[in-house]
């Protein structure tokens, strides 16, 4: 949902077509550790070693945290929810690993009511993590509505406004047409 935002201007559009500038790279930084600072940190250490080659890597493959990254300055909700639920999915993931580490052990030793004990109390982990990850996730999902409800909303008061303004709007297009120099076109060979 979050590139729907995107693409719907949350984005300026020449954001596409420049080169990623070192504001716009610490800018992903932050984002990255907001999310997990484990993250931020390794992007920020790959940036000491080859800078020019983390900023192709974002252009090429990190268009999320790009998104990420301009959705905290222009909907500041929808990134908090995003991050929100973005730390839940890391949690049930560790909580999934850690479960399945404990079982892999369990299978090869012994069975023990201490092992028992401990791979029910990680499998109950891993439920409330889960819980907490689709709750966080059904917030996150609210938030986006609310923010695209908005922006229908603008979008239905910007048609009544041009709907209202018709007059005004083909004399604009009008002059507009008018004034455009067309470029010098060669006449064509004669045969």
């Amino acid at each position: 949902m979050i590139e729907g935002l995107v693409l719907e201007g949350l984005i300026p559009s020449e954001f596409g077509r420049r080169d990623l500038t070192d504001a716009d790279v610490a800018r992903v930084v932050a984002v990255a550790r907001e999310i997990s600072p484990e993250w931020g940190d390794a992007i920020e250490a790959r940036i000491t070693q080859d800078a020019e080659q983390v900023k192709a890597s974002l252009r090429t493959s990190g268009r999320r945290l790009l998104g990420m990254a301009a959705l905290k300055e222009r909907a500041p909700k929808v990134f908090a929810v995003k991050v929100a639920e973005l730390r839940a999915q890391a949690e049930t993931e560790r909580a999934a690993s850690e479960l399945r580490s404990a079982t892999e052990l369990r299978a090869g030793a012994e069975e023990s009511a201490a092992s028992v004990e401990a791979i029910a109390a990680l499998q109950k982990e891993l439920e409330a993590a889960a819980a907490r990850q689709v709750d966080a996730t059904i917030a996150a999902r609210q938030e986006e509505l609310v923010a695209l409800e908005d922006r229908l909303k603008k979008f239905h008061s910007d048609l009544e406004a041009d709907s209202g303004r018709r007059g005004v709007l083909v004399g604009e297009l009008v002059k507009r047409v008018q004034n455009r120099r067309e470029p010098q076109r060669p006449a064509p060979p004669r045969e």
